[in-house]
């Protein structure tokens, strides 16, 4: 390949000059200075005046260098910082730009290959992830409920929490309020509305820090076929192995407040009150592969 012009790059006066030989290219002129390097294996960029003193050798660019070759040499140091030449032959400035194109690439590239590999993706573990709901009984105590997680996923990057995203969908027929009857009325119409509605399906889309390992997890819930906006108040645990399962998890403990009135959950208004505190355990498995939300939640549950 032959080398690549400069005529664009290098300055005027490297036009001939009147009484100059017919014919004679510029690019002459710069492999007439850069032999003498790539015969000494010299480095461009990093050869000074100083090194030229200490070492007793002189050559082009030198401080003792002046008029025409000077300032090309000059020209060409910035083109090219320490592009070395080596004792085989003189670099093909094409070869050295691709090089340098690629290096440039390269490193626009790798923190974004390096992100990709920080952001993991998470199948819920079913056995340790559990909801449980508190609700006010009559202004007596709170009555406890609990709801299992059916399945779902996240992912998580606890370098970049703006990365992570979840879907949760939540089996209505579970619930255990501890009582047969309790049990009985939370999954009929008036309530869950389990046997028309079986799951419910939560979706986060964005999680914003507020502290050291704490953040608001922005999303929706579908809920008896409503979908209202929901933030779950998020608490990063821990991310590690696990010695029993030999698997990679992460762990996070949420809570939220919603009201069951804004879901259509009217029955019992004197005896249950509207507002729920939701607390969610969720630890998940690390997962190969990566997960999308998808579907319409609102059809769907």
């Amino acid at each position: 390949m032959p080398l690549i012009r400069l005529r664009h790059l290098l300055p005027k006066w490297e036009k001939e000059k009147p009484g100059a030989r017919s014919g004679r290219r510029p690019i002459g002129k710069l492999l007439s200075l850069l032999r003498p390097y790539a015969a000494q294996g010299r480095c461009v960029g990093t050869h000074t005046p100083a090194t030229e003193e200490a070492t007793g050798n002189s050559g082009p660019g030198s401080s003792s260098e002046t008029g025409e070759a000077g300032r090309l040499h000059a020209r060409i140091r910035k083109l090219a910082k320490c592009a070395a030449f080596c004792q085989a032959g003189l670099m093909r400035l094409p070869t050295l730009l691709l090089l340098l194109a690629s290096t440039l690439v390269a490193m626009a590239v790798l923190p974004t290959y390096a992100r990709a590999a920080d952001l993991q993706t998470y199948e819920l573990d079913p056995v340790h992830s559990q909801i449980v709901f508190f609700a006010d009984h009559l202004g007596f105590s709170h009555g406890i409920g609990r709801l299992r997680v059916k399945q779902g996923w996240f992912q998580f990057d606890p370098k970049d929490w703006s990365s992570a995203r979840a879907d949760i969908v939540i089996d209505t027929a579970s619930v255990d309020m501890g009582d047969a009857q309790w049990n009985e009325k939370v999954r009929a119409a008036g309530f869950l509305a389990s046997e028309k509605w079986p799951t419910a399906r939560f979706i986060g889309d964005r999680l914003e820090p507020t502290a050291k390992d704490e953040g608001i997890l922005h999303g929706s819930l579908w809920l008896r076929g409503i979908r209202q906006p929901v933030q779950l108040n998020v608490r990063f645990n821990r991310i590690g192995n696990d010695p029993y399962a030999f698997r990679s998890k992460a762990g996070f403990t949420a809570t939220a407040h919603l009201n069951r009135f804004d879901f259509g959950m009217d029955s019992f208004r004197e005896v249950v009150a509207g507002p729920v505190e939701i607390r969610i355990e969720i630890e998940g498995i690390r997962s190969k592969t990566k997960k999308e939300p998808g579907g319409n939640g609102n059809q769907e549950h």
